[in-house]
């Protein structure tokens, strides 16, 4: 009984491996726990009790406990007590969504604690199909229709091609009982919606209707498989790791860009915008959860942790941040950077660039521009304008580091000049100004 789970199961484990195993009390955790320690795997068996059910929740506890002195008597064990409706109210999430987060954060701390190979779950294959109804429902598609995987990280799930109805008769052949969690006839809750309701519809239309959905789920994942491997290539092809930059001028494949950006928390609407208008020359930015993104001349920067303001400083022999990059003063490197030999005697301040900065250009003989505004020509997205060192003297903005010096304080010949180098930080920003300053150097 079980083959398809038995082969699944030595098709992934080794031996040596050592297993958590969730340990409920209902059908499949008993199927999965006794079927993993009759093939000779060590366990350790984790009950969590959720207090969400009064005196049934003890009583689970008190059956898992009996059941693993009988029949798991090698495994070891955790009983664990959570605050469910804390965590809920704490995080502002649903009692089910609480219940998975602690349930899943447990499993991992006790993974780690006895050096565990793998976390092992009972979901089945009707567990399979109603998520890919519930997912259905939400509108997640291709990938929601996939379903889960049988390895996810450490977590393994040996059971999704095995029908509830097998578990239990394994466990009857087995003459082992189990507990049934009466929450599981709320149909106020989505999943026994989905199974009470929605599919015994379905199954009158088609009989069956699960067995067809549990082949379509495995040419979605296939699908996904495929997908995924071709966002991977689309991703090495556009994304600048050093920049944390994706070039939207060659992108071709607008799918793949929407699949990029969905990792990024991106809505199907927020892509749809970005897509629209990504050679708009203003700066369009995006928030999402999980980063700030600026798009502007063609690429999209994602800007995952915010830069540290610098406070202004005298410039000796050199000043450094670990945002931006060093500056080097009378370098006698090559040098990206010469100011006129006037300046070496006075007081030279590195800072950050302010909104009311002007700025006067190589060639511009009157007059002069906004600072930010330069930092836009040369191509810096908005967000990165403020962090962009500038050195002034005697109130005046006499260089823009990388890019160039004031017009007025230009060197007249070599001999008569100070040399300014400058080395990029690792970090994203030092990474643009040195791409920027190297494609100005370029078109010179």
């Amino acid at each position: 009984m079980l083959d398809k789970a038995r082969t699944i199961i030595e098709a992934t484990l080794s031996k040596k491996d050592k297993i958590i195993v969730g340990l409920s009390g209902g059908a499949d955790s008993i199927a999965l726990s006794h079927l993993l320690y009759s093939l000779g795997y060590q366990l350790v068996v984790v009950h969590i009790n959720f207090h969400l059910r009064g005196e049934e929740s003890e009583r689970d506890a008190m059956f898992v406990e009996n059941y693993i002195a009988q029949e798991l008597p090698e495994a070891a064990s955790h009983f664990v007590d959570v605050d469910t409706y804390s965590k809920a109210k704490d995080s502002g999430i649903s009692i089910e969504m609480a219940a998975r987060e602690l349930r899943y954060e447990l499993f991992e701390d006790l993974r780690k604690a006895d050096q565990c190979t793998w976390i092992a779950v009972g979901h089945h294959a009707n567990d399979q199909i109603e998520t890919a109804l519930l997912n259905l429902s939400r509108g997640t598609g291709g990938k929601g229709m996939a379903g889960m995987q049988v390895v996810t990280g450490r977590l393994f799930r040996p059971f999704l091609t095995t029908w509830r109805s097998e578990l239990e008769a394994y466990l009857s052949a087995q003459n082992l009982d189990y507990v049934t969690d009466s929450s599981n006839f709320d149909t106020t809750i989505k999943r026994n919606y989905i199974r009470h309701q929605l599919l015994p519809s379905f199954e009158q239309l088609n009989p069956s209707f699960p067995s067809s959905l549990l082949e379509s789920m495995t040419h979605f994942r296939e699908e996904q498989e495929y997908i995924e491997q071709a966002t991977k290539h689309f991703t090495a092809l556009h994304f600048n790791n050093e920049e944390q930059s994706l070039d939207l001028r060659s992108v071709e494949e607008p799918y793949l860009l929407k699949r990029y950006l969905f990792k990024y928390g991106f809505t199907p609407t927020q892509s749809e915008d970005l897509i629209n208008s990504w050679d708009n020359p203003k700066t369009i930015s995006f928030i999402t959860d999980l980063a700030y993104t600026e798009v502007y001349r063609g690429k999209l920067y994602f800007i995952t942790h915010l830069l540290k303001e610098y406070r202004p400083k005298l410039i000796i022999e050199h000043w450094s941040d670990p945002q931006v990059g060093t500056i080097h003063w009378n370098s006698h490197s090559p040098t990206t950077l010469r100011l006129h030999s006037r300046y070496l005697g006075k007081e030279i301040t590195v800072r950050m660039g302010r909104k009311e900065d002007r700025f006067t250009p190589f060639g511009m003989k009157s007059g002069s521009k906004s600072l930010f505004r330069y930092l836009g020509e040369k191509g810096l997205p908005e967000y990165y304008r403020p962090f962009c060192p500038v050195l002034e003297c005697d109130g005046e903005v006499v260089a823009v580091i990388p890019f160039e010096v004031s017009h007025h304080a230009r060197y007249q010949s070599l001999e008569d000049s100070i040399g300014i180098s400058f080395e990029p930080s690792t970090d994203s920003l030092g990474a643009i100004l040195r791409n920027l300053a190297s494609n100005m150097a370029g078109n010179r």
